[in-house]
């Protein structure tokens, strides 16, 4: 009976330390090739991120910020995306988070929010004509 509690208990924290690397939110990093312009890739991203099928619910061109939003099961995804200019090289930084409207939901797992990151990565490099497979290197990290 003791060792059926031990296996329990092993059982149970293995269980709430894999949610929570399931549900931690992804943050991503890209830097730009050199010649490209901050409002070039900002509006790149803005247009990258409708066309990976997310609501844009802000943006601000001068400070570089825009913030989407895609609806899933009963809660969805939040992506926040900074562009910035770097002496001429343009970074933009991604963050994904995803929010329930229903306590209990079964959480997105990080295979969602990289699916979601990668998408936008796809039309923001189609949207750039970038080519070089070697200019579409980015990380993607559990946020800490």
């Amino acid at each position: 009976m003791k060792l059926l509690k031990i296996y329990g208990t092993i059982f149970l924290v293995s269980v709430l330390i894999s949610a929570c690397s399931i549900i931690a939110p992804r943050v991503s990093s890209w830097d730009s090739p050199k010649g490209f312009t901050k409002m070039e890739v900002f509006n790149a991203a803005l247009q990258a991120g409708k066309q990976s099928g997310m609501d844009n619910t802000s943006s601000d061109q001068e400070k570089g910020t825009m913030t989407f939003y895609k609806p899933i099961g009963k809660g969805g995804i939040t992506q926040s995306l900074h562009v910035r200019d770097d002496q001429g090289i343009v970074n933009v930084q991604t963050t994904n988070d995803f929010y329930s409207s229903h306590f209990g939901d079964t959480p997105i797992g990080g295979g969602l929010h990289e699916e979601v990151i990668r998408k936008f990565h796809i039309f923001l490099f189609r949207n750039l004509n970038i080519l070089d497979p070697s200019a579409k290197e980015y990380r993607i990290e559990k946020m800490k």
